[in-house]
């Protein structure tokens, strides 16, 4: 692609003013027009042309992407189960450390039910075979 020119107003004679402004011929930037004119309808074809090229292509990071996300709601939903079982078994193994049972048993509840929104959400991005 031609890039246009600027030209300074002293550069040019015939308009007889004396100041630093810039200006550009109007028929190179009718060429440079037409140019990119030409480009956009180039790019017009090859657009219909690798249309299925790019659709592959988003498939591929679609299915990239579900796939990433299912693995980070498994590692979410496993972190959310081993919270469980630490308020669940340790408390009991070693004393209270000051917590009552009602408070483990709601630790308890809590954590499943947020493995189990996880597992569900996970499902929902797992990858039919």
């Amino acid at each position: 692609m031609s890039e246009l020119k600027a030209t300074t107003v002293l550069n040019i004679q015939q308009m007889g003013c004396y100041d630093n402004t810039l200006v550009y011929f109007k028929s190179e930037a009718d060429k440079v027009i037409a140019e990119l004119k030409d480009k956009a309808i180039q790019y017009k074809v090859l657009d219909k042309e690798h249309c299925r090229d790019l659709n592959t292509q988003e498939r591929f990071f679609a299915k990239q992407i579900a796939h990433n996300k299912y693995k980070r709601c498994m590692v979410i939903a496993r972190w959310c189960l081993t919270e469980k079982v630490y308020f669940h078994y340790r408390y009991d193994d070693w004393g209270d450390k000051g917590y009552d049972r009602s408070y483990k048993w709601k630790k308890v509840v809590f954590w499943s039910k947020w493995a189990r929104r996880w597992l569900e959400l996970a499902e929902k991005f797992k990858e039919a075979k």
